[in-house]
């Protein structure tokens, strides 16, 4: 983290336990830390709106921790399968929102690697997206649902739409359909959940306004509406957008935009000047569907398949490069080598046997 800050920032690495907003304090494992400006910008936490057994059965899809944990879940899983298993072992996936989406098109694409590795039919496994909502993405416009959806169904992903997860156990999940009075049960160890997010736990006990999600409510400077000397930024803030009165979206985009404007607030506050309030601008909005597809906006244009595939792996580098500069690009190139060896496989591939390719992706998770 320092390696990529100003030599006139001081970084503490603690655990913040709490805020005193009458002392101007930080409550941390390493003592108190006072403030004269304060800027709230905590992660999110999982959003599990009280489903039963979800918080202890279900695997969490928000950290680099989180990724190795499902990893390490999948291999004990699998591993234990039996390669004459009658059905296929459903994998679950609930939330079909962005993280929700690309998960189970990456899924889907690793599903012949897996079923390779541990000895399985190659009808082994399924992957089962489920979403409460009509559509996978919901709010996002139809062009995007619709391309959203073909690609999925194509990779052989179950999309349940419409339909609820009502509660999970150690070895079975319970969904059930919007409007049913009948769950179905789907047997299973192996439950992710990417169904939401809330406010961090310290924003909700912060004794702050707070509205959906749990998110602090700010003013048109993105300061807390209770205290003008805290900001608060990203998911933990609930924004409105001046122009319509619309909550923005709460994603990484904004988040940065967010963190920028309230430095540049402050600033402007220590030398007397005035800045404008907060507006919100999206530059476009880009969603992996595997290695080689994606679908989204880049500003006004709308972009499928490869083109958005290749424009998403170029806004990560900007967003590297924004936070970090080349330093946080060449520290995180293997990442970024992934990528373009994944694309560059995938497009070999569909080069050398594109109808094949297309029907074994199909057939592995049928």
């Amino acid at each position: 983290m320092s390696s990529v800050l100003p030599p006139e920032v001081e970084f503490v690495k603690a655990q913040i336990t709490g805020f005193d907003f009458q002392t101007r304090s930080v409550h941390t494992d390493r003592g108190d830390f006072t403030y004269d400006r304060l800027i709230i910008a905590l992660g999110s936490q999982p959003a599990t709106f009280n489903i039963p057994g979800l918080s202890e059965h279900a695997l969490m899809l928000k950290s680099l921790a989180n990724v190795r944990a499902i990893r390490g879940h999948l291999e004990v899983a699998l591993s234990g399968l039996s390669a004459t298993r009658s059905n296929p072992y459903p994998i679950v996936i609930g939330g079909a929102g962005i993280t929700g989406v690309e998960l189970a098109a990456e899924l889907a694409e690793g599903l012949r690697d897996l079923v390779r590795a541990h000895d399985l039919e190659s009808e082994a496994l399924k992957i089962v997206l489920v979403e409460a909502a009509a559509t996978v993405l919901p709010g996002f416009d139809q062009k995007t649902i619709n391309e959203a959806t073909r690609v999925l169904k194509l990779l052989g992903v179950s999309v349940r739409t419409n339909t609820a997860i009502e509660r999970v156990e150690a070895d079975r999940v319970w969904v059930k359909p919007i409007g049913s009075d009948h769950p179905q049960e789907l047997l299973t160890q192996t439950v992710i959940w990417t169904g939401g997010v809330r406010a961090n736990e310290l924003v909700l006990n912060s004794g702050l306004t707070l509205g959906a999600r749990g998110a602090a409510v700010v003013d048109g400077y993105l300061r807390s509406v209770d205290h003008p000397d805290v900001s608060v930024v990203g998911d933990n803030a609930l924004v409105r957008d001046p122009r319509n009165g619309q909550i923005a979206l709460p994603c990484g985009q904004l988040a940065a935009q967010q963190g920028k404007y309230a430095a540049t607030q402050i600033l402007a506050d220590l030398h007397g000047a005035v800045v404008k309030p907060y507006i919100p601008h999206l530059d476009g909005l880009l969603i992996s569907l595997g290695s080689y597809a994606g679908v989204g906006t880049v500003g006004p244009v709308w972009v499928r398949q490869l083109a958005a595939r290749v424009m998403k792996i170029g806004a990560e580098t900007r967003y590297l490069l924004n936070i970090g500069g080349v330093t946080l690009v060449l520290a995180r190139g293997l990442l970024l080598r992934h990528e373009f060896v994944a694309l560059t496989r995938s497009l070999n591939g569909m080069q050398r046997t594109p109808q094949a390719k297309g029907k074994g992706r199909g057939n592995a998770v049928a």
